[in-house]
């Protein structure tokens, strides 16, 4: 994420103005009780006619406060976000080969499709139902794997909702360049669906394995949530094992 877009002094009048803006549309609501209270008193000739004028003018201040202050609240909230996902370690897990892997999605029900992929669709009470997609591949370099993995599965299932993508990218070696993309898309997605977007109807969770020692790593999300990466993560764990154990970055 870029820094220093605001000035410290920008994301603080930000602020002021979004704790304004809520007042004033209290204060509003104020102006209404006001003239119902006094609709039988002799001055509501005054009252009634003054009171709604309150009314309206506090919510047009009210919402250009919020125009002027929501860009820069928008971006304080990424990037407070991404500050704790940077002190975040990557889950571990481990899985010792494709086929065994493959075997466990079987295990759990997953139907294979066609083109390599595995669905499963689970109900939810939150979001009705998860279209789950499953997809194993190999690649020796983790962000074009996932963004060819990503744009193939939009092309190809773009109608369906709520769906929730856990793409798994067997590689010969993994280092600490490697960890970090992984931890760079998760942040992304992450921040995109808890701040930017939370009615998200789709998702990608990224996970890669080091075919040399079968572990695995991705990045989860901090506490519970009901974001689409969030499913992804616990059914990611659920699959694998994935315990607390995490790998630390250099």
């Amino acid at each position: 994420m870029p820094d220093n877009i605001f000035e410290s002094k920008t994301i603080k009048r930000a602020k002021v103005l979004g704790i304004l803006s809520i007042l004033l549309f209290f204060i509003s609501f104020g102006f209404l009780a006001l003239a119902a209270f006094l609709q039988e008193s002799n001055i509501r000739a005054v009252i009634i006619p003054g009171s709604l004028i309150g009314f309206i003018g506090c919510n047009i201040l009210a919402l250009f406060f919020i125009y002027k202050a929501y860009p820069v609240l928008l971006y304080s909230d990424c990037k407070r976000m991404d500050t704790i996902y940077d002190k975040q370690e990557l889950t571990l897990f481990s899985i010792p080969r494709q086929d065994a892997l493959e075997q466990l999605l079987v295990s759990q029900k997953f139907k294979y499709m066609q083109d390599g992929y595995y669905h499963k669709k689970k109900l939810s009470l939150i979001k009705d139902s998860v279209n789950y997609v499953i997809r194993i591949t190999q690649d020796t370099d983790i962000e074009n794997a996932f963004h060819r993995e990503v744009s193939r599965l939009e092309y190809t299932y773009k109608k369906w909702n709520h769906l929730c993508f856990i793409l798994f990218v067997f590689m010969d070696t993994i280092n600490d360049d490697t960890l970090t993309t992984i931890k760079a898309l998760g942040k992304d997605r992450i921040i995109m669906e808890t701040v930017i977007y939370p009615k998200a109807s789709a998702s990608a969770v990224i996970a890669a394995i080091d075919q040399q020692t079968g572990l695995g790593y991705f990045m989860d999300t901090t506490r519970h949530s009901i974001s689409l990466y969030a499913y992804g993560c616990r059914l990611l764990k659920k699959i694998t094992g994935a315990t607390a154990q995490n790998k630390p970055l250099d």
